[in-house]
């Protein structure tokens, strides 16, 4: 189908199969600092555009993330916290729209009964970041927050 106005039907349509290519690097670490303590932190640089030079939907060019962590036989717990830039999200009525690059906090617990029965409790979004989409500072498309979100897990093995 297509989009009807007035008397006269349009078939709007976009290029999906384009040449394309992501040139970038990736910087990860992870070391124990104190007894069963350590931190991890990662950074991401990646570049993509498509073969006219466009940048590509969904493309993130810096990620930065560092973490907390503790673990042993039983017990382990970690607190991470990542950073995403700008994201172009693609062109809306004509106009390209982006998503505002924003902070993510996440943990995780975990306990080991023994090497049968385990669980974790992973929490997502802990700040409740607000999204916000724009075409231009002065051009806001759409503001709101997902939610904390948090999942239990436990594990059985036979």
């Amino acid at each position: 189908g297509g989009q009807q106005l007035g008397n006269r039907q349009f078939i709007l349509t976009g290029l999906t199969n384009k040449r394309a290519s992501v040139k970038g690097f990736e910087l990860a670490g992870e070391t124990p600092i104190a007894g069963n303590f350590g931190v991890s932190a990662n950074y991401t640089y990646a570049d993509g555009n498509d073969e006219d030079g466009h940048v590509l939907r969904g493309n993130v060019k810096n990620t930065y993330t560092l973490g907390g962590f503790f673990e042993n036989d039983q017990f382990s717990a970690r607190l991470n916290y990542s950073y995403t830039d700008d994201i172009f999200i693609g062109t809306d009525r004509a106009t390209d729209y982006f998503q505002k690059g924003n902070g993510v906090l996440s943990a995780s617990l975990g306990y080991k009964f023994n090497d049968n029965y385990s669980v974790t409790l992973d929490a997502q979004n802990l700040n409740d970041p607000k999204l916000k989409y724009y075409a231009s500072e002065v051009q806001p498309r759409a503001i709101y927050r997902n939610g904390r979100q948090f999942y239990l897990t436990a594990r059985v093995k036979f």
